[in-house]
């Protein structure tokens, strides 16, 4: 014989402590917290472990500015596992993450994800614009992407949050057509 009990997942805050986009030794990035809280109980650099179960990233009263693509991975990307993430400022005037030299969205909340962000402002996002049509052909161009500081396919709610100065991608230029002869 043997017992099976259910208890209650277990919740975690992860205390973010620098304003740098990547880890360096003991501190503990945004990035790097929301990478720790796709893949519960992993801990790098200096974030706490994450849990299985609720997680709460908490920011002090900072600009977090996201880096650009050459530098980091792009967009803070929350996976579709993560059930119940708290993302946590210190006031919406206060606490800021700034994707200004992203050239993407800040964040992408995955379908099944459930996100929240409380007290903070997302500003400068800016999804990526639709490429141009074919030249000589007259082609017409693509769609721009979808979000501008936030792609939400999963739950998200704001609390005291804003989202500033965003927008979606624009749709690309047609291309020119060729000369008949």
């Amino acid at each position: 014989t043997f017992a099976v009990t259910v208890g209650r997942a277990a919740a975690a805050t992860i205390t973010v402590n620098t304003t740098c986009d990547t880890n360096s030794g003991s501190q503990c990035s945004l990035r790097q917290a929301i990478m720790d809280v796709d893949s519960p109980g992993s801990t790098n650099g200096g974030c706490a472990a994450a849990a299985f179960g609720a997680n709460t990233i908490v920011l002090g009263p900072y600009a977090y500015l996201l880096a650009p693509v050459g530098f980091s991975p792009g967009s803070l990307s929350v996976a579709p596992t993560v059930t119940t993430l708290t993302i946590q400022g210190a006031g919406e005037g206060e606490t800021m993450i700034n994707a200004s030299a992203l050239d993407n969205t800040a964040l992408e909340v995955a379908a099944g994800a459930t996100v929240s962000l409380d007290d903070l402002t997302i500003t400068n996002g800016h999804a990526p614009n639709g490429t141009e049509g074919a030249i000589g052909t007259g082609g017409t161009g693509a769609d721009g992407a979808n979000g501008g500081a936030i792609d939400n396919q999963g739950t998200l709610t704001l609390t005291d949050s804003a989202v500033t100065n965003s927008a979606a991608g624009g749709g690309g230029a047609g291309g020119a057509g060729g000369s008949g002869a």
